[in-house]
């Protein structure tokens, strides 16, 4: 029995080290906390609310993942603030196209999955992974970025980081 234990975490640790996903990030609230690629910059912006954290690849393709949470004054219900954030991006967003959107669950969480393209102010044809995600009056939305034509080399990484997500019920 010890031995199948011992494979199995070392398989796990095999698949982690593999995915390149190392870098752990815990909000200080202890609210939320995600494995970001290793190597990869991470920056936290605390500006009142929302706060966000950003993860930058660093090989100057733009590729990044960000994470934005708030405390809502009450607890919202998640399609009226998918809907707010889709008529926010149709608004401000240069080219917005969606190509894919779907509710699901993210560890145990109600979330809504959207995935568009658009064209960012230097004029760079963009895809976007992007995730809404509510626990109690807690809002996330995390969103997954990189020039079109190195999206799909991305979509693994992100995959895995988005897996890696513990959001505190």
């Amino acid at each position: 029995m010890k031995k199948q234990i011992l494979i199995i975490i070392s398989i796990i640790s095999i698949f982690l080290t593999s995915c390149g996903i190392r870098n752990s990030y815990q909000n200080s609230n202890k609210e939320f906390s995600i494995n970001f690629p290793e190597g990869w910059q991470i920056i936290e912006e605390a500006i009142d609310s929302p706060i966000v954290v950003t993860a930058i690849k660093n090989d100057d393709s733009g590729t990044n993942i960000n994470i934005a949470y708030l405390n809502l004054n009450a607890v919202t219900p998640l399609k009226t603030l998918v809907d707010n954030n889709i008529s926010h991006l149709r608004k401000n967003t240069i080219d917005f196209k969606m190509l894919e959107s779907k509710y699901l669950y993210i560890h145990k969480l109600q979330g809504y999955k959207i995935i568009y393209s658009h064209t960012s102010a230097e004029n760079t044809a963009l895809k976007v992974l992007l995730y809404c995600i509510t626990s109690g009056s807690r809002f996330y939305v995390v969103t997954c970025t990189a020039p079109i034509d190195t999206f799909d080399k991305n979509v693994e990484t992100f995959n895995q980081t988005i897996k890696s997500l513990y959001i505190k019920i």
